[in-house]
């Protein structure tokens, strides 16, 4: 979260803030720095996916009053989303896999069709 403590406590660390300003004329002096652009521009599309992970995969609200309870369904929440994701992957189709159908059975094995007149 944005405050004075967490920006003089990163520039002790020597480290760069990336933390967003609530006061929209801070913002846009950052934003006229292209790295601090570049770096709210990945922000955004991270804020979504943890949207997404947060809110359709865990539940909302979140259930379980413990901390072991909310790390037992965010493991499953994660396990859940990964799958999701390799399910949308394209498939890939073999040569073997694409022949279909009866006759391509017999072709398989090796078998003639039989006619039938």
């Amino acid at each position: 979260m944005f405050s004075a403590a967490n920006e003089a406590l990163l520039a002790a660390n020597g480290m760069n803030s990336g933390l967003c300003p609530r006061d929209p004329q801070e913002l846009a002096r950052r934003l006229q720095d292209p790295a601090v652009k570049a770096k709210m521009k990945r922000r955004g599309g991270t804020e979504a996916r943890v949207a997404i992970f947060k809110y359709v995969f865990m539940g909302s609200p979140a259930k379980g009053r413990s901390f072991g309870a909310r790390e037992h369904a965010c493991g499953w929440a994660v396990l859940t989303h990964n799958l999701w994701v390799l399910a949308r992957l394209p498939q890939v189709v073999t040569a073997e896999a694409k022949p279909k159908g009866r006759q391509a059975a017999l072709k398989k094995i090796g078998a003639e069709p039989r006619r039938v007149a």
